[in-house]
């Protein structure tokens, strides 16, 4: 019964922080009630501060600066801590994946609050109490169907409670109602006090020796020893043929012709990076998943491999100064950001790598070192004021020609007062862009002024109209008092 009170209660408060209302102080405070439900109030051990402090810069992040980096990040430490308090031994990649599968599992609908009288029994699954009510319904919709043809009084009384019941349906704001069911999922999601573990690593951090007495055991490690010196001895060779290529023409000088695509050199650069640096791990984790760790002459395939690795590295930051070149060229955007930190984070991983091979580490080890830098650099990133930096960036950018000047307009309307206050030189950037051969905006300075006017208008009605407290972020508060000034 408690477990069932409580519940409502959830839903209630779901109603309460979200009908209507935009995400603000709302989304903290239902998940951070959540985890402090699901927590009961126990001290923070120190392992704890790796979730704890990332949802707690996301929370910040959401306050004072509202971006949807910040958002977003928000909900994903808030998903990997609700997955660390179920499975508190499990890494971050672990936790969050669980957490989010769990979302989806409709077996288990018992929340955390214990019973606190009788016989503590365990709960019957949802999909089973689902499968026990099918047959009946079955039965009984069968049944219902033939009275209705065969009596005509049960005819014209299921005509008349239909009817009834379609113009009640009517009356009902279908949209509240889907917002009922979604918030039925998910505070059942955020009270669940299990979330089995689909994913699961070897929690061994060194790797151990299994011994094997078949016949033939040596020769085959042999081969699987020969094979890895190959492999890793030619690929070698051509990664250092690419290597030195890039530090001669991307690190050092880069010139560009008339009709090389700075665009396509960057981003199908990050494409094949994904794609050579997955080969390329699962290359390593392949040849040194086991017993060739503890082969007897493994120095120098430990040493080329080490090598490959440190070359991996290298190709990672040559990606990233063509990011670098890419933003001196056109300006800062999300996804050039992205390539940075996709980059800083392979690079960890890479890194961990070298370590796993030096000091004969798991697999699951690399993993878990990895998700636990992202989760860090996920929390670090959220206290950063991307769309501000952007503006302010590009804004004084010396390329002022080759700005994407319409996507001023998708930054936000805590870059409003920004803009508003560069307008000349926004003016000016639209002048630059009229004079090369190919225009690409879609904007002229004009159109770019009446529709920032009507986005700022828009912002300044809205937040009139919701002025809770639910929706509340100094954010957006500083924002409409420097629009109120300017408008």
């Amino acid at each position: 019964m408690l477990r069932r009170l409580s519940f409502l209660a959830g839903l209630f408060i779901f109603h309460l922080l979200f009908w209507r209302e935009a995400f603000g102080l709302n989304l903290i405070l239902f998940s951070a009630a959540a985890i402090l439900l699901l927590r009961k109030f126990n001290p923070v051990e120190r392992r704890e501060w790796l979730y704890l402090a990332p949802f707690i810069a996301s929370t910040i992040g959401v306050v004072f600066i509202h971006s949807s980096f910040s958002l977003v990040g928000l909900f994903l430490t808030a998903i990997t801590y609700f997955g660390y308090i179920a499975n508190r031994e499990y890494s971050v990649v672990e936790n969050f994946s669980n957490s989010a599968i769990s979302f989806f599992t409709l077996r288990d609908w018992e929340i955390s609050i214990p019973e606190r009288y009788g016989l503590i029994k365990r709960p019957i699954p949802f999909g089973r109490k689902l499968s026990i009510a099918i047959i009946p319904s079955v039965i009984f919709i069968l049944f219902y169907s033939f009275f209705v043809k065969a009596n005509p009084v049960f005819e014209d009384l299921h005509h008349r409670t239909f009817a009834q019941f379609a113009s009640f349906f009517e009356s009902v704001d279908r949209v509240w109602l889907m917002f009922m069911i979604l918030g039925t999922f998910i505070v059942r999601w955020a009270m669940l006090s299990t979330r089995p573990a689909y994913l699961q690593f070897n929690p061994q951090d060194n790797l151990l020796r299994r011994s094997n007495r078949r016949i033939g055991r040596m020769s085959t490690l042999k081969k699987e020893y020969y094979t890895a010196i190959l492999v890793f001895g030619s690929l070698n060779v051509l990664f250092f043929i690419v290597n030195i290529i890039d530090i001669n023409y991307v690190w050092f000088q880069v010139s560009l012709s008339e009709e090389f695509s700075l665009k396509s050199f960057v981003y199908n650069g990050v494409g094949w990076l994904i794609a050579i640096t997955l080969i390329s791990a699962g290359m390593l984790l392949y040849f040194f998943r086991g017993s060739l760790n503890f082969y007897p002459k493994n120095a120098w395939l430990k040493r080329l491999a080490i090598i490959w690795t440190v070359q991996n590295i290298v190709l990672s930051l040559s990606v990233s100064i063509r990011a670098l070149h890419y933003i001196q060229f056109h300006g800062l955007a999300p996804l050039r950001i992205g390539v940075l930190l996709f980059t800083l984070i392979i690079t960890i991983a890479l890194i961990a790598v070298i370590l796993k091979i030096t000091n004969i580490r798991t697999t699951a080890w690399v993993t878990r070192l990895t998700s636990s830098f992202a989760i860090i650099t996920l929390g670090v990133c959220t206290l950063i004021p991307w769309n501000t930096w952007m503006a302010n960036h590009n804004l004084n950018h010396e390329m002022s020609n080759e700005i994407d000047l319409d996507y001023y307009l998708h930054l936000g309307p805590q870059t409003y007062p920004i803009l508003y206050a560069n307008l000349d030189k926004i003016e000016s950037q639209y002048e630059a862009h009229s004079a090369n051969d190919v225009n690409w905006l879609h904007h002229d300075y004009g159109s770019f002024k009446k529709s920032l006017d009507r986005r700022t208008i828009s912002f300044l009605w809205d937040y009139e109209l919701h002025n809770t407290w639910q929706s509340w972020t100094y954010a957006d508060q500083r924002a409409y008092q420097k629009l109120k000034l300017i408008n």
